[in-house]
């Protein structure tokens, strides 16, 4: 992942010099805006993973993101951008459960186990970066990078309760465990690309596609010796497509 990183910024900064070496001298300073944004937050990576035996595997899904982006031009192409987005990825479906309950039962060798799913993943992202604009007649595109904050409002939630023979005892017993849930707020990084179309001096269409990524704690309760799937850190990775439009000023 930081490897896929690298590469990203790298691009982004060799894209960047091309943009400004052809830059005319003479173009006009660009105007700042203020965009509302709506569409898709795709997690990628072990985000998306439905892996039982992966402890990293997210099992989030295709989900909503909307963004409220400010950008502020303190020179000809470079500005300062603020996004502030929410985002929706679900949580996992009843195969996905069902799944989950055979390999937590197969782990503590029990004769029946249930899995409860609550909450779903939801968050919002608050990223600050140096974003570089170009143009081509009424179009505008825009590259950027950025680092912020990663605020979780909600993860799922996991409690299953095992019922069987625990380790070698011989006495039918019924054990729970519990992922808990997650409200943490960490860092997070990424970039975007975006383009604009100039409607008016004032307003306009926009699409943007953002990535973002971060780290998540997860605590845990109540595990059993030996473990069944315990996650303690939750890898989160996203790309959102959106659509939306902007105001100028």
């Amino acid at each position: 992942m930081k490897r896929n990183i690298s590469i990203l910024v790298t691009a982004i900064i060799t894209f960047i010099a091309l943009g400004a070496s052809a830059q005319d001298a003479t173009a006009p300073a660009q105007k700042g805006y203020f965009a509302i944004y709506g569409g898709l937050s795709r997690p990628i990576g072990e985000f998306a993973n439905n892996d039982y035996y992966d402890n990293s595997a997210g099992y989030a899904k295709l989900g909503v993101a909307y963004s409220l982006n400010y950008v502020r031009y303190f020179s000809k192409n470079w500005a300062v951008s603020a996004l502030v987005s929410f985002q929706d990825q679900g949580r996992p479906n009843s195969d996905e459960v069902t799944s989950l309950t055979s390999g937590y039962n197969t782990a503590v060798n029990g004769s029946s186990t249930t899995t409860t799913v609550t909450e779903r993943y939801q968050s919002l992202n608050a990223l600050l970066g140096p974003q570089y604009t170009f143009t081509y007649h009424d179009f505008c595109f825009d590259l950027g990078v950025s680092a912020g904050l990663f605020k979780s409002m909600n993860t799922p939630n996991y409690q299953i309760e095992a019922e069987g023979k625990i380790v070698s005892s011989t006495t039918v017993t019924t054990t729970g465990y519990y992922q808990n849930g997650s409200y943490a707020t960490t860092f997070a990084y990424g970039a975007h690309l975006g383009v604009r179309y100039n409607v008016s001096d004032g307003f306009g269409f926009a699409f943007l596609a953002n990535y973002t990524t971060t780290k998540l704690p997860i605590t845990n309760s109540d595990n059993v010796t030996p473990p069944m799937r315990t996650v303690t850190s939750q890898p989160i990775s996203v790309i959102q497509p959106q659509l939306g439009i902007y105001f100028r000023f």
